[in-house]
């Protein structure tokens, strides 16, 4: 968790960490929230899950069974989304063995920009 005020470089860290993370094979996804952008909020979790799908594809597998059986998950609350596309699939790979561990990192900065 960082924390500091507006300008200070908690950006440039978090995208800094984000290039370090990658390089080592450990970013699951990393998402920069604008200021007052609405629409970034609205993204975000398709977002996160899009660039997870990249990474572990027993996870892109699953999600997109979900978004072949209900096109407006897309649409729909943030919570419906973060439950369908984020958590679910997850626990349904923990359950059948093919978790993708504990090294992966999410980065998610500007959260309070939203």
């Amino acid at each position: 968790w960082m924390k500091g005020l507006a300008g200070v470089g908690k950006s440039a860290i978090a995208q800094t960490c984000a290039e370090e993370l990658k390089k080592l094979g450990r970013l699951g996804a990393a998402f920069f929230f604008a200021v007052n952008v609405r629409e970034d909020a609205e993204q975000f979790f398709p977002t996160i899950a899009y660039q997870l799908s990249t990474e572990f594809p027993d996870y892109r597998d699953l999600v997109d069974q979900r978004i072949r059986h209900d096109r407006t998950i897309l649409k729909k609350t943030m919570e419906i989304q973060f439950k369908a596309l984020i958590a679910e699939p997850f626990q349904e790979l923990e359950k059948t063995g093919k978790g993708i561990g504990q090294g992966m990192v999410i980065i998610i900065d500007g959260l309070d920009e939203c």
